[in-house]
């Protein structure tokens, strides 16, 4: 954990970015944790990681008068919130509405980045997920039916998205 907070110092060029990595950081881990461990992701959880993200994001555009990341970032989260939420209800409870919420907070975030990194964000994600589930499976761990968290993938996802595009943006 500490070197996850160490790290943004090192990575980013501003204090914004450092300070929503900082946020998802201390979120992100203990949904992933919360949803390895009991197949949910708390709102409690999810509504303060979007509340303390946006915080940063609006605070930040009127410091810096940075105005710019602000629709991108709005782009970002109701794009994420409709993606996941169709596949909600295609997928007749194979994803919870926990990820929907959790994707509100990945798709802000990735959205102050720049919208290249609300799909480098989703992919990772969706290619982490399936490697996995896929390995279980081989493994004879897991079948097609067996619930897997999704929400620790988009956290990873994530952290994955804004490393990789970090010195690309802002």
């Amino acid at each position: 954990m500490a070197l996850l907070f160490l790290a943004p110092i090192f990575i980013f060029h501003s204090w914004t970015p450092v300070l929503l990595w900082m946020v998802f950081v201390a979120f992100g881990l203990p949904l992933a944790v919360i949803d390895l461990q009991h197949h949910r992701l708390p709102d409690v959880l999810t509504g303060f990681l979007l509340l303390k993200a946006l915080l940063v994001i609006v605070i930040s555009a009127f410091v810096l008068h940075r105005f710019d990341r602000l629709l991108p970032s709005a782009i970002g989260a109701f794009s994420l919130v409709a993606f996941y939420l169709a596949i909600l209800i295609i997928s007749k409870g194979g994803m919870g509405m926990g990820d929907v919420k959790l994707s509100a907070s990945i798709g802000l975030i990735s959205g102050f980045f720049g919208l290249r990194a609300v799909l480098v964000s989703c992919f990772a994600a969706y290619i982490l997920g399936s490697v996995i589930g896929i390995g279980l499976m081989i493994a004879g761990k897991a079948d097609r039916k067996t619930a897997i968290p999704f929400g620790p993938f988009m956290i990873i996802g994530q952290i994955i998205s804004l490393l990789a595009l970090a010195h690309s943006s802002l």
